[in-house]
């Protein structure tokens, strides 16, 4: 299996061999954020939106978007288009899931599939092998709780062979609305801590440069893919991955909160 240094960005069209290309096209990664792109979070947010998704799609994984013209949505697709094509590889078109006409106009860069309700387009978005959520309100809180709740219950459930009972679901947000939404449920009921398996959380900061943060995202995912195929994670990057479990910033962001970090 090819080896993915984090740092090297996307890679060369011959980077893989035609086996692991046919193996990497069948990872799907889920990208969810704000239709908006007027404030600076949201703006942010858009950014990295792109950059994600020509990087995925340069690592020859398929993304699923939201399917309208708008925000992160049109950022993701345009972006996820335009590497698939500089890969001469439709299969990676972007997909995105729409309901008709009813939120918008779709985006002409994504194959659009459309569900006949709220419910059926986002089981379809969440039907993937890992998730990116980055900066949003209402709608895509609702998503990542949606998500969260669907992972946990299918570890409950001990499902045998379902590889979205593991799924990364990776929180990017300045706003730090999604987490501090978590924190305050975490608090209410300790025990949903158990509910922040495989829940992860990279920093998006106005100080950070949106590449720093897309490399951070896309390790996460490479590592969750070359563990998908039954690939042993070295101590090292076992030890990167930690850096950004939910769990450990709520205990850093808690201690902090409490004085003993002041």
């Amino acid at each position: 299996m090819q080896t993915f240094n984090r740092n090297e960005g996307r890679l060369p069209v011959g980077e893989f061999s035609e086996e692991e290309r046919e193996k990497r096209k069948k990872f799907e990664v889920s990208i969810f954020g704000t239709r908006g792109s007027k404030t600076d979070g949201e703006k942010k947010a858009v950014d990295i939106a792109g950059s994600l998704a020509t990087k995925i799609v340069g690592n020859w994984h398929k993304i699923k978007t939201g399917g309208y013209n708008t925000g992160i949505m049109e950022a993701a697709s345009k972006a996820g288009h335009e590497e698939a094509l500089r890969l001469g590889c439709d299969e990676l078109i972007p997909e995105g899931i729409t309901i008709g006409d009813v939120l918008g106009k779709a985006t002409e860069y994504a194959k659009i599939t459309e569900e006949d309700t709220l419910l059926e387009r986002l089981d379809n978005l969440e039907d993937t092998d890992a998730m990116v959520v980055l900066h949003g309100t209402s709608g895509t809180i609702t998503e990542l709780l949606t998500s969260i709740v669907d992972s946990t219950i299918k570890r409950m459930k001990n499902v045998k062979n379902d590889e979205f009972a593991q799924r990364p679901i990776v929180i990017a947000d300045s706003s730090l609305r999604h987490v501090d939404l978590l924190d305050a449920l975490k608090k209410l009921d300790p025990g949903m801590i158990g509910m922040f398996e495989h829940v992860y959380f990279v920093s998006s900061s106005n100080n950070q440069e949106a590449g720093e943060i897309v490399d951070e995202i896309n390790f996460i995912i490479e590592s969750y893919y070359r563990k998908s195929e039954g690939e042993e994670l070295s101590d090292e990057d076992k030890v990167e991955i930690a850096k950004f479990d939910l769990k450990k910033f709520f205990d850093a962001k808690n201690e902090f909160t409490e004085g003993a970090g002041i």
